[in-house]
């Protein structure tokens, strides 16, 4: 063999070399090198002893000697399975400070014996000057080494089975039943925390993936989520399957190909889900909405009709209901038809606008739109001043089942309905604020933002400009100026919005006592504000005020069970104590 010194060793830690093939031979024989220590050739690929194929020889004659003595070599797959099945643990919990302190405590005292050792060993080196065979033979040299190298794996197995034990002990304590973990995750979901419910639905998945309707929800939560592909896939697998989820499969993959504007696809996937429940209010909406992007208005408002005579009514049907009117309905229906349906309409609009308070603002403007069409000059009016005094932050975030799919339904096209009435009541003011504030709240932040700051007069002759623009600043991030032009409208001239927007400033400061006195006065002045009571749970879960928080946030939740805010507060109280 080649005497070049090309090998290195690595045991306990640290690279020992290089040494010639005869030297590692030599200290393989003498125990100083063990079976489980790496060998790497000239910087190449790191081997255990026992596995590099040079070495056999003289392992197999180390075999021999000890097992001829009754000794252990320790170079079974004994302990490489203890070593994998506690790194496994490791890996998948967290130790304790405690715990890991103890372990860095014990290796590091193992290093310093060890550095003493070798400190030891390099002295008798030093002394003896060449290197003896006869020594390294010696009965009592290798009685030392082989009993310094036992008490050595002894201390690793004594702290390894400390770990062991410890994980047990953490794991049975913590260990959730799959029931458990599912009824977190569906929670989850129903609160809208749509990423910690992927989490754990991808847990239940792996866990058990026959279960399907764990799947079908986690294909739901990852279109909220807006991950399509792996929705899509997950929804394709329970399409093959025949489960029983199989018509709202149908009506999600037709929603992902609504979205991606495969119309043809859609309707069939639609019309699939209705062939298997013929009362499935969801496809009828979404039906609806293909028949609406095609033109097909009759079909559309068919549809539509179909998605609320089963029960199917929230905020968006009526909104499209409105705009159905408002640009096709003449095109569909003769003027008899027309007002039936508009009436009809302001009848569900009146019911809902009172009952909840999801898509209040733009309900309000339809309303107004659908209270023209029958010549209501008087209910305009009132329609449009409890529409711009509602907080912009309550017409957004909502979730809802029925209406998924909501992406026709924009501002844009709300604006177009204010456009509309701008042009047959010019001299009406809060049209012309409700003209720019649809612009912001739209694709046109610039232009609307514009547009309210051309209206501001230094005599407050209509507060709810000055009020828009302090929220329009806000809602930029330019925190500063949005209270300065907040605090320079005279108190009196407050209403909602303004208090809300007072809350929000103290809150972000962490003035806790203004943000609670703000929102108060908030409610004062309208008590159904879901705004202010989940700012307000929001503000006693900061101070430690449970049971307040608790009050507030179910009172918001009665008001509407779908406001995102109020989710978030409600997650926090079940999940966060």
């Amino acid at each position: 063999m080649s005497q070049i010194k090309e090998w290195l060793v690595k045991s306990a830690g640290e690279i020992k070399g290089p040494y010639t093939f005869d030297e590692v031979v030599e200290r393989i024989q003498t125990k100083e090198i063990i079976l489980v220590d790496e060998v790497a050739k000239s910087f190449g690929r790191w081997r255990y002893v026992r596995d590099e194929g040079v070495f056999e020889k003289v392992v197999l004659e180390l075999k021999n000697r000890e097992e001829s003595r009754g000794e252990k070599t320790f170079t079974n797959s004994d302990t490489d399975a203890i070593t994998q099945d506690v790194a496994d643990h490791v890996v998948n919990f967290s130790s304790s400070s405690q715990i890991k302190n103890q372990i860095q405590d014990h290796f590091k005292k193992s290093e310093e014996k060890t550095e003493q050792k070798k400190s030891e060993k390099q002295s008798q080196y030093e002394e003896v000057q060449v290197k003896s065979y006869a020594y390294e033979k010696d009965r009592e040299v290798q009685k030392d080494l082989k009993k310094t190298r036992t008490i050595q794996i002894l201390g690793v197995l004594l702290v390894l089975i400390s770990i062991i034990g410890f994980i047990f002990i953490q794991n049975k304590s913590t260990f959730v039943s799959y029931d458990d973990l599912k009824k977190t995750a569906v929670r989850s979901f129903e609160l809208g925390q749509f990423q910690q419910a992927k989490l754990l639905f991808e847990k239940l998945v792996a866990q058990n993936p026959s279960d399907d309707e764990i799947k079908y929800m986690s294909a739901y939560n990852n279109l909220y989520l807006g991950d399509t592909i792996i929705a899509e896939k997950m929804l394709s697998e329970l399409k093959e399957k025949n489960s029983r989820y199989q018509n709202q499969v149908y009506n999600l993959l037709g929603i992902i190909q609504l979205k991606n504007y495969n119309l043809s696809e859609a309707k069939t996937y639609f019309e699939d889900a209705l062939k298997l429940s013929p009362q499935f209010v969801p496809s009828f909406y979404n039906k609806g909405i293909v028949d609406f992007l095609e033109n097909r208005f009759l079909e559309s408002h068919q549809n539509f009709s179909l998605s609320m005579v089963h029960g199917g009514l929230d905020g968006v049907i009526l909104l499209m209901n409105v705009e159905l009117l408002a640009n096709s309905g003449r095109l569909i229906m003769e003027e008899p038809e027309f007002k039936s349906r508009a009436n009809e309409i302001r009848s569900l609009l009146r019911k809902h606008i009172q009952s909840f308070e999801i898509y209040k603002q733009e309900l309000l403007i339809g309303l107004a739109v659908i209270n023209h069409f029958l010549g209501q000059i008087d209910e305009i009016d009132k329609n449009l001043e409890m529409a711009i005094n509602v907080d912009p932050d309550q017409t957004q975030n909502h979730i809802f089942d029925i209406s998924f799919y909501r992406d026709v339904m924009t501002w844009n096209r709300i604006h177009g309905w204010i456009k509309l009435l701008k042009e047959q009541y010019p001299r009406q003011e809060n049209l012309s604020t409700l003209y720019g504030y649809s612009l912001f709240k739209g694709t046109e932040k610039i232009e609307g933002k514009s547009y309210i700051e051309g209206r501001l007069d230094p005599n407050f002759k209509h507060p709810i400009d000055h009020i828009l623009n302090a929220y329009i600043l806000w809602s930029l991030g330019r925190d500063a100026e949005a209270e300065v032009a907040l605090m320079s409208i005279p108190t009196p001239s407050w209403n909602p919005i303004a208090h809300n927007l007072k809350a929000k400033i103290c809150f972000k400061k962490a003035d806790y006592e203004c943000a609670q006195k703000s929102y108060e006065a908030s409610l004062v002045l309208r008590k159904s504000n879901i705004v202010s009571l989940s700012g307000l749970s929001a503000v006693f879960l900061k101070i430690g005020n449970r049971m307040l928080a608790k009050d507030a946030i179910a009172e918001a939740y009665r008001i509407s069970p779908h406001f995102k805010p109020t989710l978030d507060i409600k997650y926090e109280m079940e999940f966060k104590k």
